[in-house]
């Protein structure tokens, strides 16, 4: 997750960024790349501090991440095509998790139906709300909104198919409700990851176009 996100700096600001707003980057990254883990236990109010406080591995992997895209020439092998690839893997299966835990959470912890498809949303897109403009990358796959709230809908429902059928009267067929949390999650990870790379591809070409210009 901190190479996915600092790589989203990288490419925005890159090594041309004055010394001064290195560090900038460096916290805004760690607010915005963890957005979901921070946002979604402060509105579901369970009292937890959030991970990147908790946790001494997120800010030491997001130093490490810096480092390498900042001081090194790490970004230019990261976006090669295998190991972008990779990356697209790892980033989908955690934010895939991300939304699972948290809209599991918030079953949990609320009573309503709204409140865990807010909570996956915001779980899969928390980068979006507290990113600044140096993180305008962020707001592309897998972090934009519309793909995240329809994740959630994706987990909400197929995970807890129950509680929102019999609200509209209607009888969970038998092939829903034997879905476990994990066929979900890796179902969503296939799902995020085949519509990041489509993205990334389109990126690819839209570059090719530009730098070849207008067909004659």
């Amino acid at each position: 997750r901190a190479s996915w996100t600092c790589n989203a700096m990288w490419k925005k600001a890159g090594c041309t960024a004055p010394a001064a707003k290195h560090l900038h980057h460096f916290v805004t990254m760690i607010v915005a790349g963890y957005g979901g883990g921070i946002l979604c236990p402060i509105l579901l109010g369970d009292g937890g501090a959030p991970a990147p406080l908790t946790n001494d591995t997120i800010p030491a992997m997001c130093l490490l991440a810096w480092v390498l895209f900042f001081r090194t020439n790490f970004g230019a092998l990261y976006n090669r095509i295998p190991v972008k690839l990779c990356a697209i893997a790892a980033e989908s299966m955690f934010k895939a998790g991300l939304i699972v835990k948290m809209s599991a959470k918030a079953h949990a912890a609320l009573g309503s139906l709204a409140g865990p498809l807010v909570i996956g949303t915001v779980a899969g897109c928390g980068g979006a709300f507290t990113s600044s403009a140096d993180l305008s990358a962020l707001a592309a796959l897998p972090s934009g909104v519309v793909e995240a709230f329809w994740a959630s809908v994706f987990v909400n429902l197929g995970a807890w198919p129950t509680t929102y059928l019999a609200a509209l009267g209607v009888q969970t067929p038998t092939f829903l409700s034997e879905l476990s949390e994990r066929t979900i999650q890796t179902a969503l990870t296939a799902s995020l990851a085949g519509l990041t790379v489509h993205r990334e591809l389109a990126l690819v070409g839209l570059a090719s176009r530009r730098r070849d210009g207008p067909l004659q």
